[in-house]
């Protein structure tokens, strides 16, 4: 009695306890808010999909990712020449202020090593010596910076320094920083760069050997510990005392990348903590919590039935996925309501013999009106011919054919004009015998 007492509890506990943890399972965290930032902006990249803005339309200081436009336009226009020198002169360097790698005049350096300072170490004076050296004025430079931003849909983008100081003139929004950084994404050059936690710069004719940290907590140890993220990569972290803290990073996981961009952060000296990088890591955990890559049809799952004929064992066969379909969509839709499913058999019916595997129609599936993907249907098993039924049908078909038709017509024909012959040469016979 006792034993099924016990039972009895455990599986009233289970039942009980199994649905408080099914519903905790699908419950979907709560969209985050945006508390010490003016802006921010979550996209996925491989979907095309807006997960969070707010504000991105209003205008920042750039701070910063104004080096993200550099080094993107540095790429491109000295593609192949990465190698090249270049020497630093005074004209270069007159009103360079903020962090630098401390290049000096007459201090000969490759365009790579410029580039991978700018990107890298945030470094002003080497975005200040490529500004000079692709276009001979900064601002030249700056022109072509702001012609690249228009090309880009960046139309709310003013730059009026190379090294993103602050300037009451220069301005942008989270929106157009988050093309920019779109761009950049796209470039494996610039990725390369932009992900290193350090660069070790060569030794020139005038300086040895630099080690340079990357200005981006998120994917560096070298300044602050606490905001690493290992997901991230890449792209530009910055801050001015007027534009507050910015930063603009890819993150991937599970088959999912997004690019996240916050504007205009704040700093809590009492807890010493950059917002930036806090608000950057609130979303993206958000996203890859909350979205992901969801198997919509299965390999082997049943979508229909097709009847089957010339079978005396079974009257239909399954119809079968041949493939699975993943589509990207929240944890928390139900696949059963969201996505549409549209089956298209070849025929009403198919004859026996079926083989396993063969094709029977097309399954398509769409999510949010758009197509996911289209998935053969094939049948779930082989369905033997019933012999029987096979010959009864070949006398049917036999039977309705033109050739048995005009057969028996004519074989009727030469019947009844056999029998009318039959007759007149009896009737004949018969007069003449009386």
């Amino acid at each position: 009695m006792k034993i099924i007492q016990r039972v009895l509890t455990l599986f009233l506990t289970a039942v009980t306890v199994i649905p408080l943890f099914s519903v905790t399972a699908a419950a979907e965290e709560e969209v985050p808010s945006l508390e010490h930032a003016t802006s921010a902006y979550l996209y996925n990249i491989e979907n095309n999909t807006v997960i969070f803005e707010e504000n991105t339309g209003e205008r920042v200081y750039p701070t910063a990712t104004v080096k993200m436009m550099v080094g993107l336009v540095a790429i491109e226009q000295l593609s192949g020449r990465l190698d090249e020198e270049v020497t630093v002169t005074k004209k270069m360097l007159r009103d360079v202020m903020g962090n630098n790698i401390s290049l000096k005049e007459g201090e000969r350096v490759s365009f790579r090593d410029l580039i991978a300072a700018t990107l890298v170490g945030g470094a002003n004076d080497a975005a200040t010596v490529l500004a000079f050296a692709i276009d001979g004025s900064l601002s030249a430079f700056l022109s072509r910076m702001n012609a690249r931003a228009v090309s880009l849909g960046a139309v709310n983008t003013n730059y009026t320094n190379a090294s993103g100081m602050h300037d009451e003139a220069m301005y942008t929004t989270c929106a157009d920083t988050a093309k920019i950084a779109m761009e950049a994404y796209k470039n494996k050059t610039y990725m390369e760069y932009s992900s290193l936690d350090k660069y070790i710069m060569p030794a020139t004719n005038i300086s040895g050997e630099r080690t340079i940290h990357s200005k981006n907590a998120l994917i560096s140890r070298a300044i602050e510990t606490k905001y690493y993220y290992k997901y991230a990569r890449g792209l530009s972290a910055g801050f001015t005392k007027q534009g507050g803290y910015a930063v603009a990073t890819t993150a991937s996981y599970d088959g999912a990348s997004y690019l996240c961009v916050v504007m205009g952060a704040e700093y809590d000296e009492s807890t010493d903590t950059i917002y930036s990088y806090v608000e950057a890591t609130k979303l993206l955990r958000y996203a890859f919590s909350n979205y992901g890559y969801r198997n919509v049809i299965e390999e082997g799952d049943i979508i229909a039935e097709m009847t089957v004929t010339m079978s005396d064992d079974v009257d239909f066969v399954s119809c079968i996925a041949d493939g699975t379909v993943s589509c990207y969509m929240p944890y928390s839709d139900d696949i059963d309501f969201v996505v549409q499913k549209t089956v298209k058999l070849e025929s009403d019916s198919v004859t026996a013999p079926v083989e396993k595997g063969q094709r029977l129609g097309m399954v398509t599936l769409m999510y949010n009106d758009q197509i996911v993907g289209n998935v053969d249907l094939i049948a779930a098993s082989d369905v033997k011919r019933s012999e029987f039924l096979y010959v009864l049908e070949r006398i049917k078909a036999f039977a309705s054919s033109r050739f048995f038709i005009a057969t028996a017509v004519s074989a009727v024909i030469l019947f009844i004009a056999y029998v009318l012959i039959n007759s007149a040469v009896r009737y004949r016979r018969t007069m003449r015998h009386r």
